[in-house]
């Protein structure tokens, strides 16, 4: 049983995040630990047998829903800053809200541009026809998102529709089409990041970096924002209760998250025996590769839906 100096402790350290309104005798976050250390422990006597059922086909299932909910909440937040730069320019009058919409929809398009023609200059020569699919391919859908969320049928449908949501969606693919190509084993000579080991060794820091603080973020987000995903009413008031997340959505978001980091680990369960001096390359191999590839076509194919869904379906989504 936790007492009441150890609760105030536990939300000192967590800046308030977690709020634990325990009457006296009803918090046992003792018997919590005592049963962690128990599972850690009889980890280590589990056959081998499970955790290759485990990695090949449980934690796939999970790190590709991991994928996916992050994506959601990429458009998701694509559309709340776009629609939240205009209620602040309009209920304001304040033009910095206007000029920061302006500003960072062209800076993303620019950027968008030159990554793309980094691509192209770097990872799409001769005998590269994979990477040039994957350039131009991408290219192609962000030109039709671009100019499809600036129709007048979707502006009609949709008036808060714009070139800010697109740029966001845009910049974020092609920054996965070129971490993908980035990343991909060298068989063919069209990934000149692996050449140099300098290079390659500074890649993979980054990439590495980037990779976890990309999880951290999505994870933090969507566990503690469930009702762009859950907009039942469970009868479960739970701030009430002093709790500022729903318990089941919170672990299950870092459920999957943790199968994700494992397929990252595992180089999605391909496995390569290296030489000891050699740097663990996260994410470097061909299903890592097709994996991110085709996580960016499915973002692009979430924010479509969004943009014709209202025109298809307009009762759908009516607005209240």
């Amino acid at each position: 049983m936790l007492s009441d100096w150890a609760i105030k402790q536990l939300e000192k350290i967590t800046y308030d995040y977690l709020h634990l309104n325990c009457q006296e005798g009803t918090c046992y976050g003792i018997l919590a630990i005592i049963g962690w250390i128990i599972f850690v422990v009889a980890s280590f006597f589990i056959p081998n047998q499970f955790f290759m059922f485990w990695g090949n086909y449980i934690a796939l299932i999970g790190a590709t829903l991991f994928i996916l909910i992050g994506l959601v909440l990429l458009v998701d937040f694509a559309h709340t800053w776009s629609e939240t730069c205009i209620e602040k320019w309009e209920e304001s009058d304040d033009n910095k809200w206007k000029y920061l919409l302006i500003g960072s929809t062209l800076a993303m398009l620019l950027t968008s541009i030159i990554l793309t023609g980094i691509m192209y200059n770097f990872f799409a020569g001769s005998g590269c026809g994979l990477n040039q699919f994957f350039i131009t391919f991408n290219l192609i859908l962000c030109i039709i998102v671009i100019f499809l969320c600036i129709t007048p049928v979707v502006q009609e449908a949709n008036p808060r529709s714009g070139l800010s949501q697109a740029s966001m969606v845009t910049i974020y693919c092609t920054y996965i089409i070129l971490s993908a190509i980035a990343n991909e084993p060298d068989d063919n000579m069209c990934n000149p990041l692996t050449r140099s080991r300098g290079t390659r060794t500074t890649t993979i820091v980054l990439g590495t970096i980037l990779t976890f603080l990309a999880i951290a973020y999505s994870t933090s987000r969507a566990a503690t924002q469930t009702s762009a995903l859950d907009d039942d009413d469970d009868g479960h008031d739970d701030e009430k209760n002093g709790v500022a997340y729903n318990y089941g959505a919170f672990h299950f978001i870092f459920a999957v998250a943790s199968m994700y980091v494992a397929m990252l680990l595992t180089n999605w369960n391909n496995i390569n025996t290296t030489g000891s001096e050699e740097l663990v390359i996260i994410g470097q191999s061909i299903v890592a590769v097709w994996v991110k590839v085709v996580s960016s076509w499915i973002c692009l194919l979430l924010y479509t839906w969004t943009l014709i869904g209202p025109v298809l379906m307009p009762e759908r989504f009516e607005v209240i």
